[in-house]
């Protein structure tokens, strides 16, 4: 069974994904995403493996996330669609997909991306303003 964690980031894989390919801006997003839950490094090294390939399954099982997960998954997915500064169709469809298997209207996920957009600038660096 996987973690909690690994669900959570499954379902960023499956935005990061959508168009077939892991922008550089969205690996570095996994990158920081998962260096902020402070997981050992087995367990980190675990998720990039599992998570990071392109034909990796998806585990998102929304009997195991609550309403916090849900809002996570949704804000965050939005995030990670919008931080190679564009997000296209095919990551629209994905968003509304997890909206869908998330029990979550698309007004209500679309109200989340907004709540989301206003911390961008704390967790996606403006171009030239990464360490």
């Amino acid at each position: 069974m996987p973690t909690r964690e690994h669900c959570l980031l499954s379902a960023l894989a499956e935005v990061a994904w959508a168009d077939g390919v892991l922008k550089p801006q969205e690996a570095q997003f996994f990158v920081d995403v998962i260096t902020q839950l402070a997981l050992p490094a087995d367990a980190a090294a675990a998720l990039y493996r599992d998570i990071l390939a392109t034909d990796a399954p998806a585990s998102l099982d929304p009997i195991h996330v609550d309403e916090d997960d849900r809002r996570w998954i949704l804000g965050f997915g939005h995030l990670m669609s919008a931080c190679d500064g564009e997000v296209s169709p095919s990551e629209v469809d994905v968003l509304r997909s997890l909206a869908r298997r998330l029990g979550v209207s698309w007004e209500e996920a679309q109200a989340l991306f907004k709540q989301a957009d206003t911390i961008r600038p704390l967790v996606i660096p403006a171009k030239g303003n990464r360490p």
